[in-house]
Protein backbone atom coordinates (compact mmCIF):
# COMPACT_ATOMS: atom_id res chain seq x y z
CA UNK A 1 0.00 0.00 0.00
CA UNK A 2 1.20 3.29 -1.18
CA UNK A 3 0.17 6.85 -1.25
CA UNK A 4 2.10 10.08 -1.99
CA UNK A 5 1.26 13.64 -2.29
CA UNK A 6 1.80 16.62 -3.68
CA UNK A 7 1.20 20.03 -3.07
CA UNK A 8 1.06 24.17 -4.91
CA UNK A 9 -0.15 26.93 -4.69
CA UNK A 10 -2.26 28.63 -7.54
CA UNK A 11 -3.31 32.73 -7.31
CA UNK A 12 -5.52 34.02 -9.79
CA UNK A 13 -5.16 37.42 -11.75
CA UNK A 14 -8.29 38.79 -9.90
CA UNK A 15 -10.47 37.38 -7.40
CA UNK A 16 -12.93 35.00 -9.02
CA UNK A 17 -16.54 35.40 -8.62
CA UNK A 18 -16.52 33.75 -4.93
CA UNK A 19 -13.80 36.45 -3.62
CA UNK A 20 -10.61 33.79 -3.65
CA UNK A 21 -7.50 35.22 -4.74
CA UNK A 22 -5.98 31.88 -4.85
CA UNK A 23 -6.00 28.18 -4.67
CA UNK A 24 -3.93 25.41 -2.32
CA UNK A 25 -4.13 22.13 -4.32
CA UNK A 26 -3.11 18.54 -2.53
CA UNK A 27 -2.68 15.65 -4.86
CA UNK A 28 -2.62 12.53 -3.30
CA UNK A 29 -1.85 9.28 -5.33
CA UNK A 30 -2.42 5.83 -4.17
CA UNK A 31 0.05 3.84 -6.22
CA UNK A 32 -0.87 0.77 -4.43
CA UNK A 33 -3.11 -2.24 -5.66
CA UNK A 34 -6.26 -1.26 -3.06
CA UNK A 35 -9.01 0.79 -2.61
CA UNK A 36 -9.05 3.24 -0.46
CA UNK A 37 -12.65 3.21 0.48
CA UNK A 38 -12.61 6.16 2.84
CA UNK A 39 -9.60 8.62 3.24
CA UNK A 40 -9.56 12.07 4.87
CA UNK A 41 -6.57 14.58 4.32
CA UNK A 42 -5.47 17.45 6.83
CA UNK A 43 -3.40 20.28 6.06
CA UNK A 44 -1.45 22.53 8.51
CA UNK A 45 -1.03 25.28 6.45
CA UNK A 46 0.92 29.10 6.68
CA UNK A 47 -1.06 32.01 7.70
CA UNK A 48 1.08 33.67 4.62
CA UNK A 49 1.56 33.04 0.62
CA UNK A 50 4.25 34.62 -0.53
CA UNK A 51 4.46 37.17 2.28
CA UNK A 52 0.89 37.89 1.98
CA UNK A 53 -2.07 36.99 5.13
CA UNK A 54 -4.32 34.89 3.84
CA UNK A 55 -7.89 32.96 5.46
CA UNK A 56 -8.49 29.75 4.07
CA UNK A 57 -12.39 28.32 3.27
CA UNK A 58 -13.74 25.99 5.97
CA UNK A 59 -10.70 26.29 8.18
CA UNK A 60 -9.96 27.16 11.62
CA UNK A 61 -6.99 28.61 12.99
CA UNK A 62 -4.63 26.77 15.58
CA UNK A 63 -1.56 26.94 17.30
CA UNK A 64 0.62 23.87 18.32
CA UNK A 65 4.05 25.14 19.80
CA UNK A 66 3.37 28.35 20.11
CA UNK A 67 3.11 28.42 16.20
CA UNK A 68 0.22 29.45 14.33
CA UNK A 69 -1.08 28.18 11.13
CA UNK A 70 -4.77 27.03 9.36
CA UNK A 71 -6.02 23.77 9.89
CA UNK A 72 -8.01 22.41 6.82
CA UNK A 73 -8.98 19.24 5.99
CA UNK A 74 -10.98 16.96 2.84
CA UNK A 75 -12.63 13.63 3.51
CA UNK A 76 -14.54 11.72 0.75
CA UNK A 77 -17.01 10.84 3.11
CA UNK A 78 -20.14 10.08 1.04
CA UNK A 79 -17.65 10.50 -2.49
CA UNK A 80 -16.43 8.05 -4.43
CA UNK A 81 -12.81 5.97 -3.48
CA UNK A 82 -9.74 6.17 -3.98
CA UNK A 83 -8.94 3.51 -6.49
CA UNK A 84 -5.56 1.86 -7.34
CA UNK A 85 -3.30 3.34 -9.24
CA UNK A 86 -5.14 7.22 -9.20
CA UNK A 87 -4.91 10.45 -8.20
CA UNK A 88 -7.58 12.78 -6.27
CA UNK A 89 -6.76 16.59 -6.62
CA UNK A 90 -8.32 18.87 -3.64
CA UNK A 91 -8.60 22.40 -3.91
CA UNK A 92 -8.88 24.60 -0.42
CA UNK A 93 -9.13 28.34 -2.02
CA UNK A 94 -7.77 31.03 -0.47
CA UNK A 95 -8.78 34.95 0.03
CA UNK A 96 -6.15 37.21 1.12
CA UNK A 97 -6.04 39.57 3.91
CA UNK A 98 -5.19 43.26 4.68
CA UNK A 99 -4.68 42.65 8.34
CA UNK A 100 -5.05 39.90 11.03
CA UNK A 101 -5.75 40.44 14.59
CA UNK A 102 -4.17 39.63 16.79
CA UNK A 103 -1.21 39.01 14.58
CA UNK A 104 0.36 35.95 16.31
CA UNK A 105 3.61 36.20 17.40
CA UNK A 106 5.23 32.81 15.84
CA UNK A 107 3.44 31.85 12.29
CA UNK A 108 4.23 28.19 11.04
CA UNK A 109 6.38 28.22 7.97
CA UNK A 110 6.29 24.76 6.58
CA UNK A 111 3.14 22.93 5.36
CA UNK A 112 2.34 19.65 7.10
CA UNK A 113 -0.03 17.42 4.81
CA UNK A 114 -1.71 13.89 7.12
CA UNK A 115 -3.32 11.42 4.82
CA UNK A 116 -5.78 8.64 6.76
CA UNK A 117 -7.01 6.16 4.17
CA UNK A 118 -8.62 3.11 5.45
CA UNK A 119 -6.12 0.18 7.05
CA UNK A 120 -3.48 2.31 5.12
CA UNK A 121 -0.67 3.10 6.96
CA UNK A 122 -0.61 7.13 7.84
CA UNK A 123 1.25 9.20 4.97
CA UNK A 124 2.77 12.46 6.71
CA UNK A 125 4.77 14.82 4.30
CA UNK A 126 6.17 18.57 5.19
CA UNK A 127 6.63 20.77 2.24
CA UNK A 128 8.32 24.35 2.67
CA UNK A 129 6.43 26.84 1.07
CA UNK A 130 9.48 28.25 -1.42
CA UNK A 131 9.71 24.64 -2.40
CA UNK A 132 6.42 24.81 -3.92
CA UNK A 133 5.85 28.50 -3.98
CA UNK A 134 5.29 28.86 -8.08
CA UNK A 135 2.06 30.86 -8.15
CA UNK A 136 1.30 30.36 -11.63
CA UNK A 137 -1.63 32.62 -12.75
CA UNK A 138 -5.04 30.86 -13.10
CA UNK A 139 -7.65 31.92 -15.11
CA UNK A 140 -10.24 33.31 -13.71
CA UNK A 141 -13.23 31.36 -12.81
Amino acid sequence: MLLLASVRWGEYPTSNNQGHHGVLVVTVINESDIVAHDYLIVVHAPIRVAGKLVIYEDSRSEESGQEAYYRISFSNAMGPPLFPHSERRVLFPFKFLKSLTPLPKRERAKIDVQVFADAMPKLSAVFTPSDILELPELPSA
